[in-house]
């Protein structure tokens, strides 16, 4: 794989970027694992918190953890999802899995990302179903493991990432939608949970079929929904 090819990623947008790294790398970059750690799961899910707070006037201690933890894990997912349709989207799909990432921690969601050059370098790629079996089974599984919570949220989670990043691609790089949604309808399709959605991955009529619960913050009422929500007719739309 190229240095063309990374640039390229980093043109789509900043949850798109990755770096690349010897297999040895140093600090400040940390093997991606370490982010799957309880104690840094805790602390990431308490800035969710505090955020979540601030925004809807509430205290910390009121909005519910489930719901931090679930807004944590799409912001995760969007990160983790989005370099892969990249690569898929320009035709080069490698094995990416979480032992060849590493990460430079930090409280939100845009962290510098980076994989294993000997990874990149081997010009190693795979067919597209290929490719989705091993991000799913060795990227994104674990993550939603560590977390842990309803499945049906956490996976509904995924596929609004997988949708975000080919809404996304329309403004950055129009050309490369297409193939996009393509690589993003095979991989909400072959998540653990099936019938996930309606509509057409990026389209306006897109909708999960699970909540990511951010509806739980605040009293506005109705409360608002997010763009892709099952429930977004019972409630004004999250912009």
């Amino acid at each position: 794989m190229t240095s063309d090819v990374l640039e390229q990623l980093t043109g789509l947008g900043p949850f798109f970027a990755l770096d690349s790294h010897q297999s040895a790398c140093t600090s400040p970059w940390q093997p991606l694992a370490s982010l799957l750690e309880a104690a840094m799961l805790e602390r990431r899910t308490a800035v969710v918190a505090r955020s979540l707070a601030s925004g809807a006037g509430l205290d910390p201690e009121q909005v519910e953890a489930r719901v931090a933890g679930s807004v944590s894990q799409l912001g995760l997912m969007a990160r983790l999802v989005a370099p892969w349709l990249g690569l898929a989207a320009l035709g080069s799909p490698p094995p990416m899995q979480l032992a060849d990432l590493r990460w430079i921690p930090a409280a939100g969601s845009g962290f510098a990302l980076s994989m294993d050059s000997t990874v990149l370098r081997s010009g190693r790629t795979l067919s597209l179903a290929d490719s989705v079996v091993v991000v799913t089974e060795a990227l994104l599984a674990p993550v939603v493991q560590a977390i842990g919570g309803s499945p049906q949220v956490l996976w509904g989670n995924v596929a609004s990432a997988a949708n975000g990043a080919v809404s996304a691609s329309r403004s950055t790089r129009p050309d490369l939608t297409a193939a996009m949604r393509r690589a993003a309808t095979v991989l909400i399709e072959a998540l653990p949970l099936a019938q996930m959605y309606t509509g057409e991955v990026g389209g306006a009529g897109f909708r999960r079929r699970s909540c990511c619960l951010l509806y739980r913050v605040g009293a506005a009422s109705p409360r608002a929904v997010c763009g892709d929500c099952v429930l977004m007719r019972r409630g004004p739309r999250f912009t």
